[in-house]
């Protein structure tokens, strides 16, 4: 059973920008309703999503985590700074191979970008090419690994 560091306590909306054709749902593998992107590409993510953060992160017995940090607190949130775009981008990335996703790799990252922007994150573009190019990479190895 996988843990993870952070979990949402209440549904997330996040405004794409972009339309859609028609409303998408995406079930966990239990059939749980986990995220829903409507058809001007709003993606609601339900409570209760679990996720990581920004990867990779390993956990470190019970004294922290070591890997990509997670930001500092954001004044008006007072979570990390990359806390909603790494829920998004992680959430969006868990559907990618889903038959009905809208949204393409580039896509997916370049709202990561954008919510890292609107957190004020100062490392937002360093964060986002490393995403851009080891990405793909680090999620292979991942499933070849674990």
């Amino acid at each position: 059973m996988a843990v993870y560091k952070y979990c949402l306590d209440d549904h997330y909306h996040h405004a794409t920008g972009i339309a859609i054709p028609k409303t998408v749902e995406f079930h966990d593998q239990n059939g749980q309703l986990r995220m829903l992107i409507n058809q001007q590409g709003v993606i609601t993510i339900y409570k209760s999503y679990a996720w990581d953060g920004c990867s990779p992160k390993i956990k470190i017995f019970d004294v922290g985590y070591l890997g990509t940090p997670d930001g500092a607190l954001h004044d008006i949130t007072g979570k990390p700074k990359t806390y909603y775009a790494s829920l998004v981008h992680d959430a969006l990335c868990q559907f990618l191979d889903h038959p009905n996703m809208p949204f393409s790799k580039s896509v997916i990252d370049a709202q990561l970008l954008m919510l890292l922007r609107e957190s004020e994150f100062s490392l937002s573009w360093v964060y986002f090419i490393v995403v851009r190019v080891l990405g793909g990479v680090y999620g292979w190895l991942k499933q070849a690994l674990f």
